[in-house]
């Protein structure tokens, strides 16, 4: 059947077709990640970084100096993965659900995908973190601003969504995510490229004969 105005807008039997489709992908795809985050669950490690805290224990003027780093807690990294995974599977599974999945419907039509934006603000700042983690970003003040400062990125990308009209479109808030969202990744420039090189690297300090003797035939 050819593709028409009247099969295409909200409400046609085309479009109600294409939801039925889309909801049983849903339902696919999120059984398919919560599978995946469950067995990342189980045979996740205990690989953990430490997340720590400088707190003021005196006078910081009379101190003059910095304070040692307290450990706050671990961050295990394989659990943290998973959940990495299980918002995926429950943003999926949520927007098939038994009357979610016409307010999702509506949003379609309004050309809104505001369950995407939302789960996208929690696991795309969470994977942030944990990358932020590789490069020895481990202060708890550090870690809160990347995730917000993710987020904050992610949101403007649904105000951008929310607020254009086809054919007018304002890119305000394209241009206000994208720089709040440089700063994460900016700070993780700064320790990667000023930490200590990776096991078996050969670049920077390890640049030495051991290294080159290592790498020769």
């Amino acid at each position: 059947m050819p593709v028409t105005e009247a099969t295409t807008r909200p409400g046609s039997q085309e479009t109600a077709a294409r939801y039925r489709r889309l909801r049983i992908f849903n339902v696919v795809v999120g059984l398919v990640h919560g599978a995946q985050g469950v067995l990342m669950l189980v045979l996740s490690n205990d690989l953990a970084f430490p997340v720590t805290g400088s707190f003021l224990q005196d006078d910081p003027v009379a101190v003059g100096g910095p304070f040692t780093p307290e450990r706050v807690f671990d961050l295990r990294i394989g659990p943290a993965v998973a959940v990495f995974l299980l918002l995926a599977a429950a943003d999926h599974l949520l927007v098939a659900a038994p009357g979610l999945h016409r307010w999702y419907e509506r949003k379609l039509d309004e050309r809104a995908n505001i369950a995407r934006w939302m789960e996208y603000s929690l696991s795309a700042s969470l994977m942030m973190v944990l990358i932020a983690l590789f490069t020895g970003i481990w202060d708890l003040a550090a870690l809160l601003a990347i995730f917000a400062a993710t987020a904050a990125m992610i949101l403007f990308g649904l105000l951008m969504e929310r607020q254009q009209t086809p054919g007018r479109a304002d890119w305000s808030a394209f241009w206000f995510g994208s720089l709040v969202g440089a700063v994460p990744w900016v700070a993780v420039a700064v320790y990667l490229f000023n930490g200590a090189d990776p096991p078996g690297s050969c670049t920077r300090s390890s640049r030495s004969s051991s290294c080159s003797s290592s790498a020769s035939p």
